[in-house]
């Protein structure tokens, strides 16, 4: 069985999927389209959004709700795992960047994590942002 959960934009929604490795205290969240799937999953004050596919500007709208909603559940860090993710562009880079502000705002780490395509690595050190967004320098 399965219920939606909204975020703070009522146009979009998430379907909530089962819960995963039999823990309890983990929840996932999931969307998937043609061009970008992502998967949020809690546990232990931590929340993982899992991405695959292209982010750019007709996909970055639902990464951004995707990480509102991370940031909503007031965990102590988000971890953002880009290992699925072939593009990026700059409008989703915008939406990474809005996201660790809004997340530091709140006191809520906020990490770019697994960036293996070597588009979004460019991306990221061409504009300065690995440090930022991986802690790691790309150039």
């Amino acid at each position: 069985m399965s219920s939606t959960v909204r975020s703070r934009r009522p146009s979009r929604t998430f379907n909530r999927g089962p819960r995963t490795y039999g823990r309890p205290a983990e929840e996932v969240l999931a969307t998937q389209t043609a061009d970008l799937g992502v998967v949020l999953s809690r546990a232990d004050g931590r929340v993982t959004v899992t991405v695959s596919g292209e982010i750019d500007i007709c996909t970055g709208a639902r990464l951004e709700e995707a990480l509102d909603v991370a940031t909503a559940y007031g965990a102590e860090r988000i971890d953002v795992d880009f290992s699925g993710v072939s593009f990026c562009d700059c409008s989703g880079l915008s939406v990474l960047l809005r996201a660790r502000r809004r997340a530091h705002e709140q006191g809520i780490a906020f990490r770019v994590t697994h960036v293996t395509s070597p588009v979004v690595q460019t991306l990221l050190g061409k504009t300065g942002t690995a440090g930022m967004l991986t802690g790691s320098d790309w150039g």
